[in-house]
């Protein structure tokens, strides 16, 4: 578990994946026990109970690093997960549906007016929700025009805390003139209220963060309390039908990596800016909203290749 990660809270989340799925099936067997047959049985399982693929093959990416733990450390010889026999569950992923900007426009119209700020720290930064909810105005560097990621709210075992943002990285946005004065629009209404919560786990030492989107008196909200009480709210308002998955907060995030590619910026940029420590991931993630580059590849060649214009119907010597 401690080499899994040293994120509480993506420790909680292997901890009950091991509780409910997997001891039930494993905990009784020494890991000699485990044969590829076993695994085999296991994985047959799943699917007779229509796990979705994506969790299908996170369970099964758990057991097989408990076994490769066991042969690294001599107890059985081989990982039976590795087994041609046996068939590893692949993930899945649909192509990410990006909001239009109407749509865009029509949630923020439906939030109310504290919590509008929201569309844009995550359509014009690319923030997660936990990002959202922990942004501060001490974050934002006026001169050179950026804004520094510190930060995310989230909850583990029922316990409300800052964390680092995901992947412990920090990392920074630029920040357009419009996005300021967002900012300082929101600031100017709704004053931010100084919040302390502790850090990273939860007897973690007390950290004062001034935090910019707060409920009435500085109330603090936790990421499932405002999708719920918040973000389903703006919908109804708006009149705009809620399609689960892809109208998530987390919509806004591709949102902003979509208006980024439509205007030419890198992958490798874009991957810095949503803190993704992979760029590959990063193009794997949004290949489909990468714009065609056909014409800018034609006119590169005719820089080389092209001929001279006609002129008066001649051919140029």
């Amino acid at each position: 578990m401690k080499s899994q990660s040293p994120d509480p809270g993506t420790r909680s989340t292997i901890l009950s994946r091991l509780e409910s799925q997997i001891y039930p099936v494993f905990e009784t067997k020494k890991v000699g026990q485990i044969k590829p047959s076993t695994s085999r049985d296991w994985v047959g399982s799943m699917e007779e109970r229509k796990l979705s693929d994506n969790y299908q093959a996170v369970l099964f990416n758990t057991v097989s690093g408990v076994m490769d733990s066991a042969v690294d450390d001599r107890r059985i010889r081989e990982n039976p997960c590795h087994a041609k026999t046996v068939r590893r569950p692949v993930a899945s992923s649909p192509p990410i549906v990006v909001w239009p900007e109407e749509r865009v426009q029509a949630v923020r119209s439906g939030l109310v007016e504290r919590f509008k700020i929201a569309v844009p720290l995550g359509a014009g930064f690319g923030l997660r929700q936990g990002e959202i909810l922990g942004f501060s105005p001490d974050d934002v560097d006026r001169t050179a025009m950026t804004v520094q990621i510190r930060r995310q709210i989230k909850t583990v075992r029922g316990v409300v805390m800052f964390a680092r943002p995901k992947g412990g990285k920090e990392r920074t946005i630029p920040l357009s003139a419009a996005m300021l004065a967002e900012i300082d629009d929101h600031e100017d209404r709704f004053p931010s209220a100084a919040v302390t919560l502790p850090w990273q786990s939860a007897d973690g030492e007390p950290v004062t963060a001034r935090l910019l989107m707060t409920g009435e008196g500085g109330r603090l909200y936790s990421g499932d309390l405002f999708t719920k009480v918040v973000w389903y709210g703006a919908f109804r308002a708006a009149g705009v039908e809620y399609r689960r998955r892809a109208d998530g907060m987390h919509a806004l995030r591709h949102f902003y990596a979509s208006t980024l590619l439509a205007r030419a910026v890198s992958i490798k940029e874009l991957a810095d800016y949503l803190g993704h420590a992979d760029p590959g991931f990063t193009l794997r993630t949004y290949t489909h909203l990468v714009p065609s580059s056909h014409q800018r590849a034609r006119e590169a060649v005719d820089a080389v290749f092209g001929r001279p214009a006609l002129d008066d119907g001649l051919e140029a010597a």
